[in-house]
C-alpha cells in the first residue's frame, strides 16, 4: 500500500500499478481511509517532519498498525548531523508508551 496527498501517486501508479502486490492510494494522512490495526508493519521515509504536525501524524499512522506488528519511521535531522558511531534502532511498537505521549491522554486499562 503507498500513501500520499499529492500527485505523486500517478507516478506511483505508473511505476507499480502493474503489480498485483501493491495498491496506490491518493489519501489525507490525517484522515486515511483504513482500519485500526489493519497493517503488519507501516512505515515512513522521510515524510512526517514534512507535514503541519508531525507528531499528529505519527499519532495518526500508529493505530493502523497490528498489535505485535511492526512500525518504522525515518525523519531527516536538523542541525548538527550525527556521529557516525549513533546507528538507527528499532523496536516493537509500544502501544501503551506511544499513548501516553499524546497530549491530555490517559492510560488504556
Amino acid at each position: 500500500m503507498a500513501v500520499d496527498i499529492s500527485s505523486a501517486v500517478d507516478a506511483a501508479q505508473r511505476n507499480l500499478g502493474d503489480r498485483p502486490d501493491v495498491d496506490v492510494v491518493q489519501a489525507d494522512l490525517f484522515k486515511l481511509p483504513f482500519c485500526p490495526e489493519t497493517f503488519d508493519i507501516v512505515y515512513s521515509v522521510g515524510a512526517l517532519h514534512h507535514t503541519p504536525d508531525a507528531r499528529g501524524a505519527f499519532a495518526a499512522i500508529q493505530p493502523l498498525v497490528k498489535r505485535g506488528g511492526f512500525f518504522s519511521i525515518f525523519v531527516h535531522g536538523q542541525g548538527k548531523p550525527r556521529a557516525p558511531r549513533d546507528e538507527p534502532r528499532a523496536a516493537p511498537l509500544d502501544r501503551d508508551a506511544i499513548a501516553m505521549a499524546r497530549p491530555g491522554a490517559s492510560r488504556r486499562r
